[in-house]
């Protein structure tokens, strides 16, 4: 496991069958944040530092790992939009 002093960040992982992220931040949202940036990273996708827009996504989940899942999941789905 790597050692990183940063309080945010993301790293890929080598894995068999697919893609893999450590992600780790102070808190959910920025665990979020980090998981999507990292997503963005592996489909070479570069991202604006200035927002075109918002829209707000209600989800929810039993447990954090699933609604991870939902948010990247609607986040594929909102970029397959555009």
């Amino acid at each position: 496991m790597e050692n990183n002093t940063e309080s945010a960040g993301y790293y890929e992982v080598a894995h068999t069958a697919d893609w893999a992220l450590r992600v780790w931040a102070p808190d959910l949202a920025g665990l979020f944040c980090q998981a999507a940036k990292g997503m963005a990273a592996l489909l070479a996708l570069e991202l604006q530092h200035v927002p075109r827009g918002q829209k707000e996504i209600t989800l929810s989940a039993d447990e954090t790992e699933t609604l991870l899942v939902k948010f990247l999941s609607e986040l594929l789905y909102e970029l397959s939009l555009g």
